[in-house]
């Protein structure tokens, strides 16, 4: 699970009634070790605090997800 507002653009601020600006994740990157798990290109059809399931075969190393959004911000961690 990564939490994020991933906001569409389409969605509509209902106290100002502006359009809120598309805020999501743009990519997901899983690796163990020097191979990749899977990568992934996002966009608006990601919902709020995805959840993103996947198998595969343990292997050696440890797992590393790294995810960068629109805004250029940076989640990475290793298991």
């Amino acid at each position: 699970m990564i939490r994020h507002p991933n906001f569409s653009g389409l969605q509509r601020d209902q106290v100002t009634l502006l359009d809120i600006p598309a805020e999501f994740i743009q990519t997901l990157r899983l690796r163990q070790g020097e191979s990749d798990l899977f990568t992934m290109d996002a966009g608006i059809s990601v919902s709020e605090d995805p959840v993103f399931r996947f198998a595969y075969r343990p292997g050696k190393g440890p797992v590393t997800v790294h995810a960068q959004d629109t805004e250029g911000r940076v989640w990475q961690r290793e298991f």
